[in-house]
């Protein structure tokens, strides 16, 4: 759900009637709930919701990266620990074009990391068809900036970033290491090339967001520069069905 109201209007009850003509809608639909994502530091959106019966399920940070000024010298020893460890680093656009039926596997990556993602609601998987028209098919796709990190030829993590409609900025998009390969410095080298990635075409910033309680990706964000912003609150209300 969002609701915005123009602030020279704030006061004047139309948040409260046209939340009021939405709920009649999700009602009439027999929906079961309906979320909405409140920034903290807006004390009247968070009023509105919890006055409303929102509870609140999940807290996320929004970080952003000056690739300009992000120093990647001081992961040299991360990627050379990688390296000893037999890790590849090589790009959707680079398997692609040596294995057009790699996507497959891909996408069962994709999947295995997205379960381990915080998030309030059990994790759905997604067919591969789907998930082409949201990656590869979609607008946004980098193929040269979606990092795959391999062990004997068998994926093992992956780092991308998707380009906006406008700005230069890039948001990053899954950052995710299969258990069995963790420890090995693998998140972070593939960090290390999407910064890489972002200064060499000009952009000035990276995007990326993480549940606050990520504490495993967050360090890694931390380490690399990326600046906290004020926290998205996820709230939840339950309805009737």
């Amino acid at each position: 759900m969002t609701i915005r109201v123009s602030p020279e209007l704030w006061g004047r009850g139309i948040g409260a009637r046209l939340w009021d003509r939405l709920l009649r809608s999700l009602e009439a639909r027999g929906a079961l709930a309906v979320r909405t994502l409140v920034k903290e530091d807006r004390a009247h959106a968070m009023q509105f919701v919890r006055t409303r019966g929102f509870t609140e399920v999940m807290r996320t940070w929004d970080s952003h990266l000056d690739v300009a000024s992000c120093d990647l010298s001081r992961f040299q020893e991360d990627v050379a620990r990688a390296e000893a460890a037999g890790v590849t680093i090589v790009t959707l656009g680079d398997e692609l074009a040596n294995d057009p039926s790699c996507l497959p596997r891909v996408h069962a990556m994709e999947m295995e990391l997205g379960a381990d993602v915080p998030n309030p609601d059990p994790f759905t998987p997604v067919d591969l068809q789907q998930w082409r028209q949201h990656t590869v098919d979609a607008p946004w796709f980098i193929p040269e900036a979606y990092f795959i990190a391999a062990v004997a030829g068998q994926y093992a993590g992956v780092s991308t970033l998707w380009r906006p409609q406008t700005g230069a900025w890039l948001q990053q998009g899954l950052t995710g290491v299969k258990r069995e390969y963790r420890g090995r410095g693998i998140a972070t080298a593939l960090k290390v090339r999407t910064v890489e990635y972002a200064r060499a075409h000009g952009y000035a910033q990276i995007k990326t967001e993480n549940e606050v309680h990520n504490a495993p990706m967050i360090a890694i964000n931390d380490r690399f520069g990326f600046q906290r912003q004020p926290v998205w609150i996820t709230f939840l209300k339950e309805l009737a069905g």
